[in-house]
This record gives structure tokens, C-alpha cells and sequence, in this order.
């Protein structure tokens, strides 16, 4: 294997598998502790103790590459490859194992019975040269998202069901690695981020990232990844683990000119979070309620059931 990195999860989730340039590496997440003979978990799992390149499908199937040979034991399913063409990615749904070859092809084989479905072309053959050395396939809103590396670096996009590919960008930056959430792409390079617009294909790169306390890092984003909160991990070649969130720094000016208070009063500073996403303010005799999705501000003369008497 001569491309950039690739996680992997397996076993219901309890191995770990991380895949580098000429390197397979497989951590047992029970235990914490890496597998010292890899061979013998090979051998373990079904497969020849030595291997040639290691995959693991959107199912969590394990696929090997021994010789020209695609196998997945547990599946029976074994695939002739062109000893001239190495795959260099795989992903699958739930009837379609897909293929992405070195010269640019896809070519789908059926789950149930190994037969080929058909093959198609990312990219002309001319231009073959620019993105024939690296492949990061993930799976996003209608299809599979891919970025790749030879002489220049591709995005692409491929729709199963139209069976089209779409060529999003070119560039001159290596791209590593890439995330995508319900709207965007984040493509980490050598110098910054690259960010699309997977409605528009839009890009914007970003070539310096600015901390919270104001600093500018200049340093190669060599991973990224989203969460389930919509929040962007980046971790950076020399600086660390950095955490950005768009609604993280996100202000809400509440107006107080025309708020009147008795003599000896002052300004309320207690307020309560509520589980309709609005938040209470109490200044009595009118309470003010704010959203926080719009920020709209209202008055109200309820106090909630959980204030404490005399609060």
C-alpha cells in the first residue's frame, strides 16, 4: 500500500485498524493495547497470514488482497483483479461492493454473488497522471465523496444511482484527508483547509487557522473529522488537536435601555436555560424570554416551577 493514511473499524467495533504508507496496524479498543502478531490475527480472522493490501467495507467486512485475488471470507466472495491496475480504495452499501482502481475506473460487483455490475471512468484517461498515486473514498449525501493524489490533487463525487461522477475541484495542495456533514466538505491539505459547498461545489481555502485566543497556525492539517454535534476536529502535523464548532462564540445582545426598575432594585443577574432552547431572564415583574435561535426577546410573567422562593 503507497497511499496516506486510512482508518478502519471492525469486529463490531472493537478492532481498530490504521493503514499507512507500507504499514497495517490494529488496535483492540477492549484492551487498549495494539496487536503484536498480526499475522496470527490474519490467520485469526480467515484469511492468508500474509497480505498484500487490507479494506474494510461501510459493513465493517473485512477485504484482503493476497496475489491478484479480492477476498472476503465470510462472504465467499473472491474477485479476479488486473495485476496492472491496484485498487486503491473500497466502499459499499448494502447490495454493492465498488471498486476504485489506479487508472481512475469504478467498477461495482454485487455483494450476493461476486458478479461485476458494470464500470466506469472518474476522469478521462489523459488525465490519468494527475490523480493516479492516492484515493480517500467516504460516503456523504447522495453517494460517495473521493479525494485523490498523483501530480495534482482531485475531489470528486459519484452518484450510484445516476451512476455519474462529477469532478469537483483541482488543486496544487496534497489532500490528505477529508469530512462531510449535511452541507459541506473539509478537505485538511499540506497548507490549510479547503471547505466546499457540496449544494454550490463552491470551495474556499483557508491557509492559516486562527485559535480562540487570537493566534494564526501555519501547519499542515494532516486529519479531520466531524461529530454527531456538527463540530470539526482538526489535527494539525505539529500543534496538536484543534475543535471548531459554529455555533461555538455565537453572542446574543439582549436590549436593556427601556427596562424600568423600583427604588433600591437592581438588575436582575439570574437566568435559567430552558429545554425549549430559550433562555429565562428573571427581572421581575417582567421576565424576559430569549431564543436562542433567533434571538427574538419577550416578556413574560411566569417565573419557572423550579425558581426557589425569595429568588
Amino acid at each position: 500500500y503507497e497511499g496516506f493514511h486510512h482508518l478502519y473499524l471492525s469486529n463490531s467495533g472493537n478492532l481498530l485498524w490504521i493503514k499507512n504508507y507500507h504499514e497495517l496496524q490494529c488496535l483492540n479498543l477492549e484492551t487498549g493495547l495494539f496487536i503484536s502478531d498480526m499475522p496470527a490475527l490474519m490467520t485469526k480472522l480467515g484469511f492468508p497470514s500474509n497480505i498484500d493490501d487490507f479494506f474494510c467495507d461501510q459493513g465493517n467486512r473485512i477485504w484482503a488482497i493476497t496475489g491478484n485475488k479480492l477476498i472476503q471470507p465470510e462472504s465467499g466472495i473472491n474477485i479476479t483483479l488486473d495485476k496492472g491496475n491496484p485498487i486503491l480504495d473500497l466502499t459499499s452499501d448494502l447490495k454493492t461492493i465498488y471498486l476504485f482502481t489506479k487508472n481512475g475506473k469504478l467498477t461495482a460487483y454485487s455483494l450476493t454473488s461476486g458478479k461485476q455490475l458494470y464500470s466506469v471512468d472518474t476522469y478521462p484517461e489523459d488525465e490519468n497522471w494527475k490523480f493516479s498515486g492516492t484515493s480517500l473514498v467516504i460516503e456523504g449525501r447522495d453517494g460517495y465523496y473521493q479525494i485523490r493524489n498523483g501530480k495534482i490533487g482531485g475531489f470528486f463525487h459519484f452518484n450510484p444511482t445516476t451512476r455519474k461522477w462529477n469532478k469537483i475541484l483541482e488543486s496544487n495542495l496534497r489532500l490528505n484527508t477529508i469530512a462531510v456533514d449535511d452541507s459541506c466538505a473539509y478537505i485538511s491539505t499540506n497548507n490549510g483547509l479547503i471547505t466546499v459547498n457540496i449544494s454550490s461545489f463552491k470551495a474556499s481555502h483557508t491557509p492559516f487557522i486562527r485559535t480562540e485566543s487570537g493566534h494564526l497556525l501555519a501547519s499542515e492539517i494532516s486529519t479531520i473529522a466531524t461529530d454527531d454535534s456538527h463540530g470539526i476536529w482538526l489535527g494539525l502535523l505539529n500543534r496538536g488537536i484543534l475543535y471548531y464548532h459554529p455555533n461555538a462564540f455565537r453572542y446574543l445582545e439582549i436590549p436593556k435601555s427601556n427596562t424600568v426598575h423600583t427604588k433600591g432594585s437592581l438588575p436582575s443577574s439570574v437566568f435559567s436555560e430552558n429545554q425549549d432552547q430559550t433562555v429565562t431572564i428573571f427581572q421581575p415583574p417582567n421576565n424576559l424570554r430569549v431564543s436562542l435561535s433567533n434571538g427574538f426577546v419577550r416578556q413574560v410573567n411566569t417565573l419557572p416551577q423550579t425558581t426557589l422562593a425569595g429568588e
